[in-house]
């Protein structure tokens, strides 16, 4: 009597000719499958480097011809070696599809004050192009069209629901998620506590202005 394996028969055939040229090599016993398993969860990692040194590393090559473009793919290129971003990441980052699908919108929204909020720029044909904030975009709204419902409109409402390119309520999408940062604390011991303050009445008082915050009816 002879004794022979027998495996599920695989009737894939973009598999079958991925694994006839070696391009990939399937998993067809639990030992295989816990030999890969033990060589790459014992294969240590090596920490990650700071961005400020990836910077040093890569200033001396940069194109003068093209500096903006030539840094940024450089930097890519080296974050796709030092495996921090993976190369589908990247991709998705350079045609601009989104990383995750949901079925609510989330939009950010940055607490800190004003003044030392970071710059949204949009970077295309070496030109560096400003963007507006939503908390900025929601500051500017009578400027931008003059309604004056929006007057009465708060920032939590704006943030979840108004559409900011016709200044309309949109009827059926859903209610927006908010991302807040930073989270302040609510205790009114806290060093914290005049941030947390201003955030809510930011959050559901309209103005115009933070200043406008500061003083009650007028």
């Amino acid at each position: 009597m002879q004794l022979a394996l027998k495996t599920a028969r695989i009737s894939n055939g973009i598999l079958l000719e991925a694994w006839a040229a070696s391009y990939i090599q399937p998993c067809l016993s639990l030992h295989a499958v816990l030999k890969y398993l033990g060589k790459y969860v014992s294969k240590p990692e090596k920490s990650s480097i700071s961005y400020t040194e990836l910077q040093a590393q890569i200033l001396p090559y940069t194109n003068s011809r093209a500096p903006l473009l030539s840094f940024v793919s450089k930097l890519l290129n080296k974050l796709i070696s030092e495996r921090d971003w993976s190369a589908q990441e990247v991709s998705h980052i350079l045609l601009g599809l989104p990383l995750q699908d949901s079925s609510r919108e989330v939009v950010t929204l940055d607490c800190r004050p004003e003044e030392v909020q970071n710059d949204a720029i949009t970077v295309e044909d070496e030109t560096v192009t400003a963007k507006r904030s939503p908390l900025r975009r929601y500051q500017d709204r009578l400027a931008d069209q003059v309604n004056q419902a929006l007057a009465g409109v708060t920032l939590f409402d704006w943030l979840r629901a108004w559409n900011w390119k016709t200044w309309t309520v949109r009827p059926r999408a859903p209610l927006r998620v908010i991302n807040y940062f930073p989270r302040y604390s609510s205790d009114p011991g806290s060093l914290e506590y005049r941030d947390y303050c201003r955030v809510k009445l930011a959050l559901h008082h309209p103005f115009e202005h933070v200043t406008d915050l500061l003083s009650f009816n007028g």
